[in-house]
């Protein structure tokens, strides 16, 4: 029994090489962007309310991260009457200058003291990393909804090609069986030859000889734009 329509643009839709990734990639690259917001909100915060003050590194460390150093530091800093601990990351040329024991300008919010950071980055270079961040979220999205539209625009040809084209019966030269790819050649309406390779799913592939046949849907326009019936939409004629 032949697919419905739905059912048949599903089908193809699966096997789209790319759909799922543009979606996913729609998805969550606004996640991002959102990381980024909030990067920028903290950053403002430490702009406008950071209390500045002088710690004392009393650690330093470094560790691999996504094949890149991270280099922290901790920290002792008092806020009004309270003494506390901190940490964070700073870049390669100041953490190699600190030791411990060493002064370190940091700056805490005051209606949370607890939160702190080093302030040796200035908070312009903070700004525009998290401007990057939302640029790049907003990049990824586009490209994800680009990919989308074209990935949709492309099932959905194929799906109407399948309906409304012409018949062929194409031979097969070649089963790849390795990679699950048949290779198969077809006649157009004006006696022109044409060659398709099908990565076909599992179950057809196995099954298929040198010399067998394949039912393809032929554009009589462009007689090498063609489709494979693997569903048997067309298969009753």
């Amino acid at each position: 029994m032949a697919p419905t329509h739905s059912g048949l643009w599903w089908r193809y839709a699966l096997r789209h090489p790319f759909l799922a990734v543009f979606v996913i990639l729609t998805v969550f690259a606004p996640m991002i962007g959102v990381v980024g917001r909030g990067v920028q909100s903290t950053d403002r915060r430490f702009q406008r309310e950071g209390v500045p003050v002088e710690a004392t590194v009393t650690g330093k460390s470094r560790f691999l991260f996504k094949r890149n150093w991270t280099n922290k530091v901790t920290y002792h800093y008092r806020a009004g009457d309270r003494d506390l601990e901190g940490s964070g990351t700073i870049p390669d040329a100041p953490w190699a200058r600190l030791a411990v024991g060493d002064p370190l300008p940091v700056k805490y919010l005051p209606g949370d003291p607890q939160d702190s950071r080093p302030a040796v980055v200035s908070d312009e270079t903070l700004s525009r990393m998290g401007f990057l961040v939302i640029g790049i979220a907003a990049a990824l999205t586009a490209l994800g909804l680009l990919g989308v539209a074209l990935s949709v625009l492309g099932v959905s040809r194929r799906v109407r090609l399948l309906r409304t084209s012409e018949t062929a019966l194409a031979v097969i030269d070649d089963v790849i069986r390795q990679h699950g790819v048949i290779v198969y050649r077809y006649a157009d309406a004006d006696g022109g030859e044409h060659e398709g390779r099908l990565l076909a799913p599992r179950g057809i592939g196995e099954a298929r000889e040198p010399g067998d046949t394949l039912l393809v849907v032929v554009d009589p326009k462009h007689p090498a734009r063609h489709e494979v019936d693997l569903f048997g939409v067309r298969a009753g004629g």
